[in-house]
């Protein structure tokens, strides 16, 4: 990594959610996806017995909630300009504001619409396309708005 300027590793700014971001203004959620304990990546996400305990949702903190007039089970539409999903909404104090945060791997046929890749951000950097097993897709950098669908 040496030609990237990461012989050690150092700091970079994320491509799309950064404090400075002027998609911010737009939107302002920056979205996670999280890990569950129900289901690897996408593997077993039909199982019908761990669906009974874990349905696709969109985790915002109640703070977020109140600002957009949203209540726990309302069906929400997560949007930038690449695209968009729906799924229920879940009140979560432990979600950071100004961050929603989604099961990854869910499978587009259990949620509302839509799927969680139509708004990931796709970037690619120089440095990803050198990695030996390729590149990373940046999950974590990207950013939504949230509305009630």
């Amino acid at each position: 990594m040496v030609k990237f300027d990461q012989a050690l590793p150092t700091y970079e700014a994320p491509e799309e959610t950064g404090p400075d971001s002027k998609l911010r203004e737009t939107f302002p959620l920056q979205l996670c996806q999280m890990r569950t304990r129900f289901h690897i990546h996408n593997q077993f996400c039909d199982a019908e017995w761990i669906r009974q305990y874990s349905t696709a949702a969109l985790h915002l903190n109640p703070v977020d909630m109140d600002a957009r007039g949203l209540a726990d089970g309302d069906t929400v539409e997560a949007f930038n300009d690449r695209g968009s999903f729906g799924c229920p909404v879940v009140g979560d104090e432990s979600v950071r504001p100004g961050t929603a945060r989604v099961f990854e791997g869910e499978w587009s046929k259990f949620m509302a619409s839509g799927n969680i890749q139509n708004v990931t951000n796709p970037g690619i950097s120089d440095r990803g396309r050198a990695l030996l097993n390729g590149p990373v897709i940046p999950y974590n950098d990207t950013l939504v708005e949230v509305k009630k669908a």
